[in-house]
């Protein structure tokens, strides 16, 4: 069995509220980022509690976010200093907006990856050392789960290096509390990026949902759960107009999404060409309209309904 390392990123900091950069700069988690930490630790029961180990970077805000998962799973925190976050130099504390505008930040990232901003570390240096630490957790759990508890600008450059085997290329940055499945062997790859469907909002998953959608042109009730919720299963059901839906497992802030977009016409719901269910240990397939009622079934079951822009 190959390594399983489950990311995750810290809970909200006040930096995170001001939108200015606290790389080394040690900050406590708000009221919001401590509730946060209580959440990802209850999603985590839901699919990872497999996990055998759990490590955080030294700075408070992971560290923290890491005791919140170590009490629901009964794991201690092994901290892990190459797992510390981006430092700035003279940078740090600077709003992003300047760091963008004045500094050229991060444009000047891409350009030269060995490139020192504020005197600190070059995107190299910190895209290597992360790299090297998630390696080293890997091998210590070479036939286990380990959590990972990060930061979002060394994450990005470790994955961009990782599956990229570039730095500069990663342009997307995980939500606080997110949670990323990532695989080391036989190469780098991601399972899921960006799960977060257990700190967001019905309201504040709505548009990413949309987003989705139209990236993809349509798609089914399994994709949407796989990529905002990965393999996390909460005890949801759902009845669509002209389709009997039963969908067990998804997490209900997202699961109201899907419902409002459908209700309020910016999503169509169309349905599937066969529905699958677990019936003594067989799989069967079924016409949608012969769907089965969902009373009387242990095992989770679902009838796939396309979702399509309206």
């Amino acid at each position: 069995m190959e390594p399983r390392l489950t990311l995750v990123r810290h809970g909200e900091t006040p930096a995170n509220v001001d939108g200015v950069w606290h790389g080394s700069t040690d900050s406590p988690l708000t009221e919001r980022g401590e509730a946060q930490a209580e959440q990802v630790a209850d999603y985590l029961t839901r699919g990872r509690e497999d996990a055998t180990a759990l490590y955080a970077s030294p700075l408070s805000r992971a560290r923290h976010t890491a005791e919140a998962i170590g009490r629901k799973l009964d794991l201690e925190v092994q901290i892990e200093d190459d797992l510390r976050e981006f430092h700035l130099g003279d940078l740090e504390g600077v709003p992003y907006s300047v760091l963008m505008t004045e500094h050229r930040l991060f444009e000047r990232m891409r350009e030269d990856p060995d490139a020192r901003p504020g005197g600190g570390e070059s995107p190299r240096q910190v895209a290597e050392r992360f790299a090297a630490a998630l390696r080293r957790i890997g091998e210590r759990h070479e036939r286990e789960r380990a959590i990972v508890v990060g930061h979002g600008g060394a994450l990005t450059l470790a994955l961009g290096l990782l599956v990229d085997d570039d730095p500069g290329t990663w342009r997307r940055v995980m939500d606080n509390c997110a949670v990323t499945e990532l695989r080391l062997a036989p190469q780098p790859r991601l399972v899921t990026f960006n799960e977060c469907a257990h700190t967001l909002s019905a309201e504040e998953l709505s548009p990413r949902v949309l987003e989705y959608v139209r990236e993809h042109d349509w798609v089914s009730f399994a994709a949407l759960h796989k990529h905002f919720a990965g393999d996390a299963r909460e005890p949801t059901e759902l009845a669509l107009p002209g389709n009997r839906v039963i969908w067990a497992g998804m997490p209900r802030a997202l699961f109201d999404a899907v419902v409002g977009l459908v209700e309020s016409g910016a999503l169509s719901a169309l349905p599937g060409h066969k529905s699958a269910y677990k019936k003594d240990g067989r799989v069967l397939s079924l016409p949608v309209e012969k769907a089965p009622p969902a009373s009387g079934h242990e095992a989770p079951h679902w009838f796939p309904v396309l979702l399509r822009l309206s």
